[in-house]
């Protein structure tokens, strides 16, 4: 019994160990650096290969803001120029970049 008192000492301490960081009343770490990893391997692992034909994104870029106009654009204006690759379209901003992506 004495030569298994250590492993029972050191497993009961990893128990607490994690215990306390499931309970959020200590921070180990390495247990978040394990969960993100762990999630990062699951996405590659799962996510399908390659791209979607279905999604197409168009760059608004100035020589198209000098031709159509400044932007916003109309409803109008934006429903003409996705009618000619789709019926669906999502609009994106970021900062300085606009992207109109067509589902």
């Amino acid at each position: 019994m004495k030569k298994y008192l250590l492993r029972i000492a050191i497993g009961l301490a990893l128990v607490c160990f994690f215990l306390l960081h499931a309970a959020g009343l200590m921070d180990l770490r390495f247990i978040w650096q394990l969960e993100l990893w762990s999630y990062d391997q699951r996405l590659h692992l799962t996510l399908p290969r390659g791209q979607n034909p279905r999604i197409v994104i168009i760059d608004i870029d100035e020589k198209s803001l000098a031709e159509v106009g400044r932007w916003p654009w109309s409803r109008n204006q934006v429903a003409r120029m996705s009618g000619a690759v789709s019926s669906q379209c999502l609009l994106i901003e970021s900062g300085q970049r606009r992207r109109l992506v067509l589902r």
